[in-house]
């Protein structure tokens, strides 16, 4: 977090530090996409997940901001997504654990493992070239904004037990319901951040996530900062009617 390394997959073209961008302010308005679609067919964003962003959309074209809505560039594939994340886990799993030592996995995380050994190397090709375009559409859609704004989570921190409710075999499914706004930027390398936006009438947390242009950490960092300080002094929740899309 201090700076970026060496070995870092992707660097970051700022010639200041972390802490200056996030003490100095905003120099010029800002263009901000904001997307509350959740990409799944099954999954609409909870009217307090939508509310959070529009809030926060709203507090920002009362700074000058030229805040815009757009579509989502391209639909989801879960199936792509759940091949991924089966084969880096699952392959990263079998290299730190010796055979004898696979009994010993949690459920899930087995789980991983085999789908990762039955995967063949020709899906893991197919799988990388649809993340490749999967990527590809979000920077193209993004070029002209400097930050994109989304909810951080499609809803409500889920219950304790949630994960558990379908088996092994259904649990990424149900995490990729709940977070589906976040995966595109672990492909694009983009810098991204979370920030708090309000309690809702139980006390539970509801977030924005703002995304940067790839290697403008520095450009990220700075509006986030005024921005959070804006959002905390300003906390609701939810008028009636409010998180309708």
């Amino acid at each position: 977090m201090a700076r970026p390394w060496p070995r870092d997959l992707y660097g970051w073209s700022a010639t200041t530090s972390f802490t200056a961008a996030v003490e100095r302010g905003p120099t010029r308005p800002l263009k901000v996409a904001v997307r509350t679609e959740t990409g799944l067919d099954a999954v609409e964003p909870h009217p307090q997940a939508a509310f959070a962003v529009r809030r926060t959309a709203s507090l920002l074209r009362e700074l000058g901001h030229d805040v815009r809505e757009i579509p989502i560039p391209v639909a989801c594939d879960e199936q792509t997504l759940t091949n991924w994340f089966a084969y880096t886990v699952g392959v990263g799993v079998s290299a730190l654990m010796p055979p004898e030592g696979l009994d010993r996995l949690q459920p899930f995380t087995r789980h991983l493992v085999d789908t990762a050994a039955a995967t063949s190397a020709r899906d893991v090709v197919l799988t990388q070239a649809a993340l490749a375009r999967y990527t590809s559409a979000f920077l193209a859609a993004l070029d002209e904004f400097d930050v994109a704004l989304t909810p951080t989570t499609s809803g409500p921190p889920v219950p304790v037990g949630h994960y558990a409710t379908r088996g092994a075999e259904g649990v990424f499914g149900l995490m990729l319901d709940w977070s589906c706004y976040t995966p595109w930027v672990n492909f694009s390398g983009q810098p991204a951040v979370s920030l708090p936006s309000y309690l809702d009438s139980d006390g539970l947390p509801y977030g924005v996530q703002l995304v940067g242009r790839p290697r403008h950490d520095a450009e990220l960092l700075t509006p986030a900062k005024q921005w959070r300080t804006l959002l905390c002094g300003t906390r609701s929740t939810l008028p009636a009617g409010a998180g309708e899309l």
